[in-house]
């Protein structure tokens, strides 16, 4: 997996690349079948390597990609455009990309879900320039129909140099911030000048070997649904916390089958073998999601990956908010 450690090797390389001066803005490392990869990019302010987690590729390239369609004119207003991805994806790109004509599509986890999904709607009038599984850091780039790490590397190095009447893709986005800093315009802006404007989030690693449970259960549609009756049960107790700690004071529930996003509590928005993913997106007062918990019960195996996100969230929320979803769908095994 091009993940934590797999990286750590580009990490050093890049750091001799840039010993004597800057030469080298990123590094690339695919897996073994060479359909996805992860980036290590270069701080030139702290002359060292930073290692990207799978999330923050998958915006880039997302932001490479819509920022350089809208400011080249091959996207409008007035045009139907998507960007597809899959359940788990961070709400960081729903954020990122809002400042553009764009609608997000989910899916449940699966690449033939994302071209499924792309195809359907392309033949309603929809215009599809990236997709792919956020969570995972691979993404296809039409009119492509398979993940290539050198995607990524395409994106990246649009990020970097395409200029629009003499503004990058960072002078727009800098542009629609609500309150700019004053970093203003750069004449050539660097992947950690991009990095400096996503919003913070913390958001579990889907390599992270802690969020796999081990379950018993076999039955996904009895399991979801007593999930689902703890959930309500643990609501009442917790939601004054949350409220006080995140802010937190509603929920919704999605769910994920194939290539539709069924939104609503319980079974009647499930249909066939209800294997795809659950999720619950946390609201605030003005109904935005500031956070989500996601299960997904393997079709092989008896695993089920526990996945949260929280807005402005540290490391230990996330450990915290991950128990306690591991704690429902445990009791909800045992049961």
């Amino acid at each position: 997996m091009p993940e934590g450690e797999s990286l750590e090797e580009a990490s050093r390389l890049l750091q001799r690349a840039n010993q004597d001066h800057f030469r080298a803005p990123l590094a690339y490392v695919p897996d073994c079948d060479g359909d996805r990869g992860n980036l290590v990019i270069w701080d030139p302010i702290k002359t060292c390597s930073v290692i990207l987690p799978a999330q923050i590729v998958f915006l880039l390239s997302a932001l490479a990609e819509i920022g350089y369609a809208f400011m080249s004119g091959q996207m409008t207003h007035e045009t139907s455009n998507a960007v597809i991805v899959n359940d788990c994806t961070s709400h960081r790109l729903d954020e990122m990309l809002s400042v553009f004509p764009i609608r997000i599509f989910r899916v449940e986890t699966g690449e033939a879900n994302i071209i499924n999904k792309a195809r359907m709607l392309e033949h309603q009038g929809w215009r599809i320039r990236i997709m792919g599984e956020g969570s995972n850091g691979g993404n296809i780039t039409r009119p492509s129909n398979t993940r290539d790490p050198l995607s990524s590397v395409i994106s990246f190095l649009k990020l970097l140099y395409f200029r629009s009447q003499s503004q990058s893709i960072y002078d727009y986005l800098l542009a629609q911030q609500p309150e700019p800093e004053n970093q203003g315009s750069r004449l050539q802006p660097t992947l950690m000048d991009y990095l400096s404007l996503i919003p913070g989030y913390i958001t579990t690693s889907a390599f992270e070997i802690r969020s796999i449970l081990t379950v018993h259960s076999s039955d996904q549609i009895a399991l979801k649904q007593r999930f689902e009756t703890l959930f309500v049960e643990a609501w009442v107790k917790i939601k004054s916390r949350l409220k006080k700690k995140y802010g937190i004071v509603n929920y919704r529930e999605q769910n994920f089958e194939g290539v539709e996003q069924r939104t609503g509590f319980g079974p009647a928005f499930r249909t066939g073998d209800h294997s795809g993913g659950l999720k619950i997106e946390w609201l605030d007062a003005s109904g935005q999601c500031v956070g989500w918990i996601f299960f997904r019960k393997s079709k092989t195996e008896n695993l089920v990956r526990t996945l949260v996100e929280m807005k402005n969230g540290r490391e230990e929320d996330e450990i915290e908010m991950r128990e306690w979803l591991q704690s429902l769908v445990g009791q909800a095994d045992s049961q």
